[in-house]
């Protein structure tokens, strides 16, 4: 019951901070992220790296000489590409 009250009265508090800044619930959670990267959380700062420059890229495994095949799906593809 405690962590329930608790909870209504953080998401209060998050509202009227919301509406007295005038910052949407995104902002505010993006300021968070970046107070807890600046205080050395480094989770916080790995997801906002992921954010702004995308998650690393990982290398491909397994015997170079032998070959691969990839299947594309030209109509997916080009509809996340294009929007079409």
């Amino acid at each position: 019951m405690r962590i329930m009250m608790a909870r209504t009265w953080i998401v209060c508090f998050e509202f009227i901070a919301a509406s007295r800044t005038r910052r949407t619930y995104a902002q505010l959670a993006a300021e968070g992220q970046f107070n807890a990267a600046i205080k050395g959380k480094t989770d916080a700062a790995r997801e906002i790296a992921d954010r702004l420059e995308g998650k690393a890229v990982q290398p491909l495994s397994g015997d170079p000489s032998s070959s691969m095949s990839v299947t594309v799906n030209i109509e997916l593809a080009r509809e996340k590409l294009f929007g079409e």
